[in-house]
């Protein structure tokens, strides 16, 4: 998937506004990379920190301590991602079999 969905609102939430700037910085950072490695379930790996620009634990742990990650075995899922990204994720899989639909010959249809 190449985009995520974002409330048009998140600059007024109260949940955003109590982040650091830095934390801030890296929960768009790893929102970004669970687009592109697993837009489905929002998982985040333990090893985060190494995989992504501005995420370090420190980070990592402000964003679980304040409910935008949720320990998930050794990682995390982004909290309510699945919830938020229900109609992006629906909309790639249709694009993707549209694709295919139009890449096969009209034999095989």
């Amino acid at each position: 998937m190449d985009w995520f969905k974002v409330m048009a609102n998140l600059a007024q939430a109260q949940k955003w506004d109590d982040l650091s700037d830095g934390a801030a910085r890296a929960l768009v950072n790893i929102w970004c990379y669970v687009t592109r490695h697993d837009p489905e379930h929002g998982h985040v790996p333990p090893t985060i920190a190494r995989l992504v620009p501005r995420v370090t634990p420190a980070r990592v742990s402000e964003l679980e301590r304040m409910g935008w990650l949720d320990r998930n075995g050794s990682g995390w899922v982004i909290h309510d991602w699945q919830e938020h990204q229900r109609e992006a994720v629906a909309y790639e899989r249709r694009k993707a079999k549209d694709r295919e639909r139009k890449r096969k010959p009209k034999e095989e249809e």
